[in-house]
């Protein structure tokens, strides 16, 4: 657990000198390679010139919702997520993994570099802009780091 702040809609802001790699990249890795996802993926902090997702909430569980919450006394937003516990056991669960290496992630960086921005970029609807990259960046990520389904050693 931890209060980390690094914003994860802009990591080609965040570059560490050694080797230019994105502090974002470097942070999300370990999560997205054990099949935890950020449960929120809209701006959690808002200012007169800027947005950001620095609150991040990561999970393998199955979302029912996750809700950004405007609270007035504070630049920052609350985060209302609601998860489907099973309580059945499962004898043999399965768990995907995807493989996080510097060439898949090059991979997504040019299938990023490609998607065509002009439905995100023209759309008044910031709804339906954000749910249009949302969409191409989850296709782009399926095809760089395609997840493969493993039996758990539980």
């Amino acid at each position: 657990m931890g209060d980390f702040n690094i914003d994860l809609l802009a990591p080609s802001k965040l570059k560490q000198a050694q080797n230019n790699s994105s502090l974002a990249n470097e942070f999300i890795s370990p999560f997205l390679s054990t099949g935890m996802l950020p449960a929120c993926r809209i701006p959690t902090r808002v200012t007169n010139t800027t947005t950001s997702l620095i609150d991040n909430l990561f999970t393998n569980l199955d979302l029912k919702t996750c809700d950004v919450i405007i609270y007035d006394d504070s630049d920052q937003f609350l985060i209302l997520s609601e998860v489907t516990l099973d309580k059945q056991k499962v004898e043999h669960p399965e768990r995907k993994t995807r493989k996080l290496d510097a060439e898949s992630i090059e991979s997504l960086r040019n299938q990023l570099n490609n998607i065509n921005r002009s439905p995100c970029l023209d759309n008044q609807n910031v709804d339906q802009a954000t749910n249009y990259f949302i969409q191409e960046f989850e296709k782009a990520f399926d095809r760089a780091c395609p997840a493969k389904t493993s039996k758990s050693r539980r």
